[in-house]
């Protein structure tokens, strides 16, 4: 199976809609130099969040390191659904190692490992729970942050509530189980 690329680039233009880390999906409204404090004039990129009222965002445009990316189509979501499946991503159980190495995941921006991190938690909290045991709440954090990186967008671009996300997930991935299962 050929490996989905995020086509993260440093160059967006006014009115483009973008995800941008916390603020969920901004609309680009213009890139102009700024200056704040002391600090040298800069291209930033202004943006105004959809999914928190007035916010607006300054983000420096002359780096590589933004946070942001641009929105994923209907087809790339079902992908990336896919490949998740088929991730080379394994279970990490010491907790401070696991906590390190999802962070960095999910600060990296890949959706489909994003989503095996999802998966990952979340079949980890049935499992403990189900032994009488807590969910460490570092492991709660980390599926938060996760569950958040993935959810906004996909709602955007699916036409769907937040709260309706994680189920079309659901039934996608099944659907590839079932499909995996005919071959």
């Amino acid at each position: 199976m050929e490996r989905y690329i995020d086509k993260t680039l440093t160059e967006y233009s006014p009115g483009e809609l973008v995800a941008y880390k916390q603020n969920g999906i901004c609309r680009i409204e213009d890139i102009r130099s700024e200056s704040f404090g002391d600090a040298q004039a800069r291209p930033y990129y202004i943006m105004r969040s959809l999914t928190r009222e007035n916010t607006v965002v300054y983000v420096p445009a002359d780096t590589t390191r933004s946070g942001m990316h641009r929105l994923l189509t209907r087809d790339e979501i079902d992908t990336v659904i896919t490949q998740t499946e088929y991730s080379a991503l394994r279970w990490i159980d010491d907790s401070k190692e696991r906590a390190a190495r999802f962070t960095e995941i999910i600060a990296a921006g890949c959706r489909s490992e994003i989503l095996w991190v999802v998966k990952a938690l979340s079949l980890h909290r049935v499992k403990v729970e189900k032994s009488g045991h807590k969910f460490y709440i570092s492991d709660e954090r980390i599926l938060a942050a996760a569950k958040k990186a993935v959810v906004d967008e996909f709602a955007f671009v699916l036409g769907i509530s937040s709260d309706e996300v994680i189920p079309y997930i659901m039934k996608r991935a099944a659907q590839t189980d079932i499909q995996k299962m005919e071959r």
